[in-house]
């Protein structure tokens, strides 16, 4: 656990967890402004069931370029909160070539749910802007 200090207290955030999630990197290249990545990290985790609620779905229909689009979208999300592990799943996922992947879309998304599961934990004080 590192310390950071806000302008009344000091609070206890997780270290970065190299590959999985990288806040620190993220909030560098929001041009160090953690008030943006705080409502990046927001919107993403307010978003997530939703937006994973629609790739189940575009899975479930074998709709192809729905999963590749909703998969692109969240990867994009999953960037910018410093969500390594959850944007590299979702990439995988986002380009599933049948025809070249032994895994299927559905056991691609047990990946990225298993991802998220942990960066959530991470991302979670980050979300107040509390960090």
């Amino acid at each position: 656990m590192s310390q950071r200090s806000t302008q009344s207290k000091t609070v206890q955030t997780p270290e970065p967890i190299e590959g999985i999630v990288n806040p620190d990197r993220a909030i560098e290249r929001l041009g160090g402004s953690a008030s943006l990545y705080s409502n990046v990290v927001r919107r993403f985790l307010d978003d997530e069931a939703g937006n994973f609620a629609l790739l189940r779905q575009a899975i479930v229909a074998h709709d192809a370029p729905l999963t590749s689009r909703s998969a692109h979208s969240l990867k994009g999300l999953a960037a910018m909160c410093g969500a390594e592990s959850v944007h590299d799943a979702l990439s995988s996922l986002e380009n599933h070539d049948p025809a070249e992947e032994e895994a299927s879309p559905a056991e691609l998304l047990l990946r990225v749910d298993s991802e998220m599961a942990i960066a959530k934990q991470v991302l979670k004080p980050y979300r107040n802007g509390s960090t």
